[in-house]
């Protein structure tokens, strides 16, 4: 595994160093319909080759725009989330003039990623229908996923909960066509989600006990945790004790030891059967474990739940 990494790291340098050669001789838009073939796969290269091309190649309309879509496309995938939409604007105006549609088609849907991410909701959305009347232009079933699971989150930030849903089944849908079982793991995640936040309780167990299996058998730690989290909310709500200890003493408790959510949802169980003299060591374990600010909310708010709970209660 080790030998296989470096030499995917030496591959990776090697193909950027080539990349970069190329530019200088055989042309930049040569190079930028080569940076196309790996930009899904290996983003942080396809950024790196993009940011060191000189900028005086790109004299002409057709590889400037062309340069910008692949940028914003790289940046999008490395996480960094710019939220200035003019370049992306001309952008889009260029290949609506040109008729290309495909390229139109990630155009209209980095636009609305940088509206996205500058809080622009409605504009964001309204870039994403532009997408989709585009979509059939396209074989790229990935960036079909991408578009709906935005869709959906944006949707279900709108408490416009039956859209959400879906889209979520469409990015799903299209996940599966492209051969992404992660992506299409982590969107079976927001429909579980989704059916927690609606209190459709018995829909949504399935789906996140689905994806929690997967992401131990994957070793995705992060996706386990999470999963646990949304379980624990839901045998909570639906006081469901058996199922919870069920949980917290399963083969995830492995991974699943030190989350905030897992040691509030142990101090509400020790709440209900009256081991009191529990309760404060699992509230002291969610304080140590806690690192937002909002799991001090969260903390806070479960001590405020027991103590009521024991009020009431010794009446």
């Amino acid at each position: 595994l080790i030998i296989m990494k470096r030499f995917i790291l030496v591959y990776i340098a090697v193909t950027c160093i080539l990349s970069l050669q190329s530019c200088r001789i055989g042309g930049v838009s040569t190079e930028l319909d080569s940076i196309e073939t790996y930009i899904n796969e290996y983003p942080d290269s396809a950024l790196f080759v993009l940011q060191n091309i000189n900028q005086d190649l790109l004299r002409s309309r057709f590889n400037r725009n062309h340069y910008n879509l692949l940028l914003a496309q790289a940046k999008d995938k490395c996480f960094i989330d710019e939220t200035e939409d003019s370049i992306m604007q001309s952008v889009v105006n260029f290949y609506s003039e040109s008729k290309d549609t495909e390229k139109l088609f990630r155009a209209y849907y980095y636009l609305g990623r940088i509206q996205q991410n500058a809080g622009r909701y409605t504009e964001s959305i309204m870039s994403y229908l532009d997408a989709e009347q585009l979509i059939d232009y396209s074989d790229n079933e990935f960036q079909k996923g991408l578009l709906y699971a935005h869709f959906g989150k944006l949707y279900e930030y709108q408490m416009d909960f039956p859209g959400a849903l879906s889209a979520y089944e469409k990015a799903s849908y299209y996940y599966d066509r492209a051969g992404c079982v992660s992506h299409q793991y982590y969107t079976t995640l927001d429909v579980g989600h989704l059916y927690l936040r609606m209190g459709e309780y018995s829909k949504a167990e399935f789906p996140i006990k689905k994806v929690l299996e997967w992401a131990y058998q994957s070793n995705n730690d992060f996706l386990v945790e999470y999963a646990c989290n949304m379980l624990c909310m839901l045998y909570e709500a639906t006081e469901n004790f058996k199922a919870l200890n069920t949980l917290l003493s399963s083969k995830y408790s492995s991974v699943y030891s030190n989350s905030v959510i897992r040691n509030l949802s142990l101090a509400y169980k020790y709440t209900i059967d009256n081991q009191s003299n529990k309760v404060q060591s699992a509230l002291d374990a969610a304080w140590a474990a806690a690192i937002l600010p909002t799991d001090t909310a969260t903390i806070y708010h479960r001590e405020y739940q027991i103590y009521k709970y024991f009020l009431d209660n010794s009446k």
